[in-house]
């Protein structure tokens, strides 16, 4: 009665909409929990370049050594090089981690702010039920004051 059965619809199809939203946000939650960050686009450039750096170093060093290096300096070069990409390794992978948990976090967020606005807007069609009687009853009752109003007058 006056619109608000239409309101009411509007309203649940609206809600339902959010719903489904935050169905799609925590597919893409469970989605992000299941992917390796060490295989991100940014992990793998990153260790990429760290190898490079490591190998270039490498063979700098071999060339300054030349002939003068022996076999345990070789094999020291050899450990700190090793223990150098290790180290960047490392760091990349807790990088790429950290990253993961706030994408997580930031999806997170967003899905209860949608479950949010899907409790709001659903129980605003629930209270729009039965709304349309009470507008009635109010115009009703205004009608009559104003009759009182006109009675007392004559």
């Amino acid at each position: 009665m006056f619109g608000s059965k239409n309101r009411e619809i509007e309203k649940k199809r609206l809600a339902n909409e959010y719903k489904e939203a935050a169905g799609q946000t925590q597919s893409e939650i469970d989605l992000l929990k299941s992917e390796n960050p060490f295989e991100s686009a940014a992990a793998k450039s990153a260790m990429a370049k760290a190898s490079r750096t490591s190998k270039q170093m490498q063979k700098r060093t071999l060339n300054t050594l030349g002939q003068r290096g022996g076999a345990e300096a070789m094999m020291g070069l050899q450990g700190a090089t090793n223990e150098a990409a290790g180290s960047a390794a490392g760091q990349i992978a807790v990088g790429a981690e950290s990253n993961q948990q706030r994408e997580i976090a930031g999806l997170r967020g967003l899905k209860s702010n949608q479950m949010g606005q899907y409790g709001s807007t659903r129980t605003s069609a629930i209270d729009e039920k039965g709304s349309g009687w009470d507008t009635m009853f109010k115009g009703i009752e205004a009608v009559g004051g104003v009759l009182t109003g006109i009675g007392a007058i004559t």
